[in-house]
């Protein structure tokens, strides 16, 4: 299966199920423009649209670059009644847009799945001599209930596990010029019932489909970690919102 693909069947649910960014983190990302009103913004791996909808209004035009069709879409009922707002089918190794023509890219969750190298040149070619790159993470942090979750997304239970261990985990800070990348982080919590926490399971890229013959192993697991951790029948999972932001340009 290719890349661009990945979310097709869970689209649905990544746009109904995966957290949201903290909002105070684009305060930060919009502070480091000097008129972020005249910007323009390539949100790169857009996906259903969720850095770009905290931009729009903030900036002079989003750009959403995503190669999936089934969460364009998503996008698009979202966000694509916007003026400012556009939407590109393409990859971020080749967006289409002109030389130098983009102030700052945002991405998202979408980084670990670029092609490094192909990655950075477009970004290079785009951006304008002073544009900045910010990339945003949204990671899970210790507690018993994270590390229950883990330890399902095995082979056993139906995960893609040779294609997890290949995604570009550890290349975002690569990205940048030798300048290490301002970075600020907002700790949170979020609270989610069954539906929130399974729907946010099914919409992990290497997660198991209805059709796979593990699936009902999976989710058979994932109502036991459920309920073991649960309370009044919702979990609460500590995560954080993370900015990344500086120059590819050196």
């Amino acid at each position: 299966m290719k890349n661009t693909e990945r979310f097709s069947s869970k689209a649905n649910f990544y746009a109904q199920h995966r957290w949201g960014y903290h909002a105070q983190a684009f305060d930060t990302i919009l502070a480091q423009l000097p008129n972020p009103a005249t910007c323009v913004v390539a949100d790169i791996g857009a996906g259903g649209g969720e850095v770009s909808r905290h931009l729009i209004g903030r900036v002079k035009q989003v750009i959403a670059i995503e190669p999936n069709p089934e969460m364009r879409s998503f996008a698009n009922q979202r966000l694509g009644q916007h003026p400012a707002f556009s939407l590109l089918a393409a990859p971020a190794e080749f967006t289409a847009l002109r030389d130098a023509s983009v102030d700052l890219i945002t991405v998202g969750r979408a980084i670990h799945w670029f092609q490094p190298e192909l990655a950075r040149a477009e970004f290079r070619r785009i951006l304008k001599p002073k544009g900045l790159l910010c990339i945003l993470r949204l990671p899970a942090l210790p507690c018993p209930l994270s590390e229950a979750t883990q330890a399902l997304q095995t082979a056993e239970f139906g995960w893609d596990t040779a294609t997890r261990q290949n995604r570009n985990l550890s290349t975002f800070e690569n990205y940048f010029c030798k300048t290490p990348p301002k970075n600020q982080t907002w700790q949170g919590e979020i609270t989610e019932d069954w539906e929130q926490f399974w729907g946010r399971l099914r919409s992990l890229s290497v997660a198991p489909d209805e059709t796979h013959s593990k699936y009902i192993s999976f989710k058979t697991a994932a109502q036991t970690i459920f309920n073991t951790h649960s309370i009044n029948g919702k979990v609460s999972i500590p995560y954080a919102t993370e900015v990344f932001i500086g120059s590819v340009i050196c």
